[in-house]
C-alpha cells in the first residue's frame, strides 16, 4: 500500500552501504495477510508485533516493515560486459575479505535489515559449473572454486545473521562462450535455445547453494514479444527441475507501458498463477517518492495481481557511484 511510504522512508543508510551498495528494496504490502511476528522487523533491527497493513494504522513501530533488503553487485565476470561487470571484478578483493563481511553483515542485522542479493546481468558462469551446456564454461575449476567457496561461506554468515540470501539476473543473457559457441548475441536472443540454457543455469545455481533463498529475476529489459511468457520458458523449468522451492521476486522494469497491451494481466495469467511463492518489486528513483499521488500504472498493477509487492529505492544522484540505503 501506498500509504505505508513514511514508515519506510525513516531507514537510514549505514556507512558501509553507500561504498558498494547499489539499493534498498522495501516490502511494503503483502495483500491482506498477516505477517506473523517474527517477520515484522522494526528499524532497530527487533521483532514488533505483527502489522496487517490493510487494516492497521498504528503499528507499535513507526518504522514497522516485514521484508528489508540490500543488494550489491557481484563483483565477478567471465567477460561479459552489460553494466560494467568486468570494472567491478578489477577492484573485488573486498568479496574475498572475510573480515569485512563480519562487519558488513553485523551492520545490516544491527540495521533490521533481513535480505542481501548479489546483482549481475550474467552469474551464472562465475558461480556455477555447468553440466548440460559446458561449452558455456569459461573458469578453471580452480578459479571457479574460488568464487564459489566464498559465495557460500558468505550464504551461510548471511544465515548466522537472519538475513536471507537472492541471487538477482537479467534476460536475456548468456555466457559469453555460449554465445560464441553457438553464434548468437551475448544478450537478447529469445530461441528455444537460449530458454533451455537459462532453465538449466537457474537449477545448477539452486542445486549448487543450500543457502540460497531466493531469486530475483528481470523479465523484459532484453526479452522479445510477451515478456510474461519468459518465466514459464526459461525460469520455471530450472526451479522445478532442481526440486528446490525458492522465493522469486519479479523486478518491474522496462514492460511495456503501451495502454493497448495489458501486461498487468498477461502477468496474471503467465506468471502468478505458475508459482505460488512470488513477489513482485517496483523501481523509484529517489524524486518519484516525493510526491503524494500514487502512480496510476502501479496502482493497476496492485489491484490487478493481489501478490506481495516490494519497493526498490535508487539513487538518481549515484553519490560515490552508487545508491544510498534509505
Amino acid at each position: 500500500m501506498m500509504k505505508n511510504n513514511k514508515k519506510i522512508l525513516i531507514k537510514t543508510g549505514i556507512g558501509i552501504l553507500a561504498v558498494i551498495a547499489i539499493a534498498t528494496v522495501v516490502l511494503i504490502s503483502g495483500g491482506v495477510e498477516e505477517k506473523p511476528a517474527d517477520e515484522c522487523i522494526s528499524g532497530d533491527g527487533t521483532c514488533s508485533t505483527g502489522c496487517n497493513y490493510e487494516q492497521d494504522t498504528d503499528c507499535e513501530s513507526e518504522d514497522t516493515i516485514s521484508w528489508c533488503g540490500a543488494f550489491l553487485n557481484l563483483p565477478l565476470s567471465t567477460g561479459e560486459e552489460r553494466y560494467g561487470e568486468s570494472r567491478w571484478a578489477k577492484n573485488n578483493e573486498w568479496f574475498f575479505d572475510k573480515r569485512w563481511w563480519e562487519t558488513y553483515l553485523n551492520e545490516l542485522e544491527d540495521s533490521g535489515y533481513t535480505a542481501l542479493a548479489f546483482a549481475h546481468s550474467q552469474p551464472f558462469p562465475s558461480i556455477v559449473k555447468f553440466k548440460d551446456y559446458p561449452e558455456a564454461n569459461a573458469l578453471s575449476d580452480e578459479e571457479l572454486n574460488k568464487n564459489t567457496e566464498q559465495l557460500m561461506w558468505i550464504f551461510s554468515e548471511c544465515h548466522k545473521h537472519n538475513i536471507s540470501t537472492y541471487i538477482w539476473f537479467m534476460n536475456i543473457f548468456v555466457s559469453q562462450n555460449f554465445a560464441d559457441a553457438h553464434e548468437i548475441k551475448q544478450q537478447g536472443v529469445r530461441s528455444p535455445l537460449t530458454a533451455k540454457y537459462t532453465s538449466s543455469a537457474v537449477k545448477e545455481l539452486l542445486l549448487a547453494y543450500d543457502d540460497l533463498d531466493g531469486l530475483i529475476i528481470t523479465l523484459a529489459e532484453n526479452v522479445k514479444g510477451n515478456p510474461t511468457t519468459w518465466f514459464k520458458e526459461g525460469i520455471l523449468p530450472g526451479i522445478q527441475e532442481s526440486g528446490k522451492h525458492p522465493h522469486v521476486i519479479v523486478r518491474y522494469w522496462v514492460f511495456p507501458y503501451d495502454g493497448g497491451d495489458d501486461i498487468a494481466g498477461d502477468f496474471k495469467q503467465n506468471v502468478v498463477p505458475a508459482y505460488d511463492n512470488l513477489w513482485f518489486q517496483i523501481k523509484y528513483n529517489m524524486e518519484m517518492v516525493a510526491g503524494t499521488t500514487p502512480d496510476p500504472i502501479i496502482e493497476e498493477w496492485q489491484s490487478k495481481l493481489n501478490i506481495s509487492f516490494v519497493i526498490w529505492f535508487f539513487d538518481s544522484n549515484k553519490i560515490m557511484g552508487s545508491g544510498l540505503a534509505i
